[in-house]
Parts: C-alpha cells; sequence; structure tokens
C-alpha cells in the first residue's frame, strides 16, 4: 500500500511540475506579447507623427549621418518616456 502511495505522490508532484511550467510557459507568452503590443503602439506613433510632418532627407556627409541618428535616437527616447507616462 505504500508502494502505491509513494507512486500516488510521485504522480502529484509531477503533475504540479508540469502546471508550474505551464504557468511560466504562459508568463513568458504574455511578456513576448507585451513587447509586441508595445512595438506595435510605437510604430503606429511613429507612422501617425510622421505622416504630419513633411519628409526629412537623408544626409550624406557622414558627420551629417552621425547628427541624424542623435537626433532620431532622442527622439525615439522622448517617444519612450511619453508612452511610459
Amino acid at each position: 500500500m505504500s508502494k502505491n502511495n509513494a507512486e500516488a505522490q510521485n504522480a502529484d508532484s509531477f503533475d504540479i511540475y508540469v502546471a508550474k511550467l505551464a504557468v511560466a510557459g504562459a508568463a513568458v507568452v504574455v511578456l513576448g506579447d507585451s513587447l509586441a503590443l508595445l512595438a506595435a503602439s510605437l510604430a503606429l506613433q511613429s507612422l501617425q507623427q510622421s505622416s504630419s510632418d513633411p519628409p526629412t532627407p537623408l544626409p550624406q556627409q557622414p558627420d551629417e549621418q552621425i547628427d541624424y541618428l542623435i537626433r532620431e535616437l532622442k527622439q525615439i527616447k522622448k517617444m519612450m518616456r511619453d508612452y511610459k507616462a
């Protein structure tokens, strides 16, 4: 009889372990979906803003390209800050 009890406890422990893995997997999926939602909303916001702004020509010189990228990064940083608020 104790052998049956031990087997039942092992089966219960395994079921609990599997359930915990399922919860962890679901949490990872929710996190991934949240990141995808954030990226999509930022892309939408950027598209809406860029549709109202006149197009900016891309710079040709390396120094101008660096300045352009810095401006773009600052704009993305500002958008992220505004999104969190």
